[in-house]
């Protein structure tokens, strides 16, 4: 668990490319921001150059392109999936090529191919994988990779 004010991520040492990532986490309060970028750049914009899958402390509301399970600012998320604040959610996600599968508590949320996506089909197809921190009190465990 951590909090830092605003902007600071943990950034993994290696650049992935097809993998499948399990990972269980939570958020503490309504209204929280957080989330993890995928194939991030090591410098410039990790959510417009990879791409974000976005957590909100958002439980209860509509989904929509920015809230939790969201391709951050693109996709929104099938359903809303995610428990609400203080319960651990568990995330699957599924990258292999352009294509992107994001299970939340056993729900498939996303199921895409970005080479359809006029607006994902240019991002990064291989680069960080990093945990994203804007000032609210988020916990991450069991952090699990396997190369695709």
């Amino acid at each position: 668990s951590w909090a830092a004010a605003g902007g600071k991520k943990l950034q993994s040492r290696d650049r992935y490319d097809n993998f499948i990532l399990r990972v269980e986490w939570k958020l503490y309060a309504a209204g929280a921001n957080n989330g993890m970028y995928f194939r991030a750049p090591r410098a410039n914009r990790d959510s417009r150059m990879g791409f974000e899958f976005q957590m909100q402390g958002d439980y209860g509301k509509k989904v929509d392109k920015n809230s939790t399970g969201s391709l951050y600012d693109v996709v929104p998320p099938k359903s809303a999936a995610h428990k609400p604040e203080g319960e651990w959610n568990e995330l699957e996600i599924y990258l292999n090529g352009p294509l992107y599968k994001a299970t939340l508590n056993g729900v498939v949320i996303q199921d895409l191919d970005f080479d359809k996506n006029p607006e994902l089909k240019f991002r990064l197809r291989k680069g960080f994988i990093c945990i994203s921190d804007h000032g609210a009190k988020a916990s991450f465990r069991n952090i699990r990779i396997k190369k695709l």
